[in-house]
């Protein structure tokens, strides 16, 4: 299945709190409230998780049943939705993702394609095994036996979120202070608006989500460059 490289993998995911992230952004906007810096670093978060896939997680193994074929995805945290599947394995066996099917003699095309092994996302945080059933009974969860549902997902903060999985802190620092900075230099008649800075900030966001993006293909993550702040209790 997927190596140790991946991430965090058939384990609890570490939070954080919000605040480790603040001294050093409010460094530079000295005049805004925390909570609008902490809006802007959810926002931050959400965007470099959706487009990096930044935050991966083994959900809980789910077990099917022969009636049903479609299962909601766990989440990690309350403050976590899923963004994406990455992964998906039946009995320890991986099974591809199949294009919800359209017409009818669509599924008889996948069904020699694919077989009836294969999976599909109707909403985001589901995933239906097998393929659309909408016009056709061909595609129904197996009455064999019961199985093992490994899935292997992609995780983001949600909005409301006042904590963000800890490999953002620990790998992506730069990337996130960088990309809460540009949002918060661009907002409009502001002590800290800063045309220059943002666009400054916008370039590095983007050129570190390039980096954590060619690392994390490469099978390993990226550590920051810089020092970050550290509390003594």
């Amino acid at each position: 299945m997927a190596s140790p490289t991946d991430g965090v993998f058939g384990a609890p995911l570490k939070m954080i709190d919000l605040e480790v992230f603040v001294p050093d952004i409010m460094s530079e906007v000295s005049d805004c409230p925390v909570p609008v810096i902490e809006k802007r670093l959810i926002e931050a978060a959400i965007e470099a998780c959706e487009r990096a896939n930044l935050v991966r997680w083994q959900a809980p193994e789910l077990r099917t049943r022969a009636d049903r074929i479609c299962y909601d995805v766990p989440v990690p945290s309350k403050h976590t939705a899923i963004h994406s599947i990455i992964r998906c394995y039946l009995n320890q066996n991986p099974i591809r993702n199949v294009p919800p099917i359209d017409t009818h003699d669509n599924v008889y095309n996948q069904l020699e394609r694919y077989g009836t092994d294969g999976y599909f996302v109707p909403n985001r945080g589901q995933v239906q095994l097998g393929g659309n059933p909408q016009d056709s009974d061909l595609f129904t969860a197996s009455p064999r036996e019961i199985r093992g549902l490994d899935l292997f997902v992609s995780i983001k903060p949600t909005r409301t979120a006042d904590e963000l999985p800890k490999v953002l802190y620990d790998d992506y620092y730069n990337l996130i202070v960088a990309g809460t900075l540009a949002r918060l230099f661009e907002m409009n008649d502001t002590f800290w608006t800063n045309e220059a800075k943002s666009e400054r900030r916008h370039k590095e966001f983007e050129h570190e989500i390039a980096r954590a993006k060619m690392q994390i293909d490469r099978g390993f993550t990226t550590k920051p460059n810089k020092l970050r702040p550290r509390r003594f209790v």
